[in-house]
């Protein structure tokens, strides 16, 4: 899922919409250790991701990144129209 939507669950803000652009993975084959490893969004590739595994780079698409081992998920929020801004100026 590289797209949130939390406009179900905020009332008053239809545009509650956000772009997944980060995900640690997390993967651990006993209860006493792991390897985290990371995926970035690479704006300039559209739809493709950047896998940063120790001293190891290659790429991906959106299909490939969310996975059972995904640890944390980092979301930015969508552009929001200026319809539902609220000016809070004095």
């Amino acid at each position: 899922m590289t797209k949130l939507s939390l406009s179900d669950y905020t009332k008053g803000l239809s545009k509650s919409e956000y772009d997944l652009y980060g995900i640690v993975n997390h993967y651990s084959f006993s209860t006493i250790g792991g390897h985290y490893a990371a995926y970035v969004k690479n704006e300039s590739m559209k739809n493709m991701w950047v896998n940063c595994n120790d001293s190891m780079l290659d790429i991906h698409n959106d299909k490939d990144v969310v996975t059972k081992d995904a640890y944390l998920l980092f979301y930015k929020r969508r552009a929001m129209s200026s319809s539902i801004v609220i000016n809070l100026g004095y």
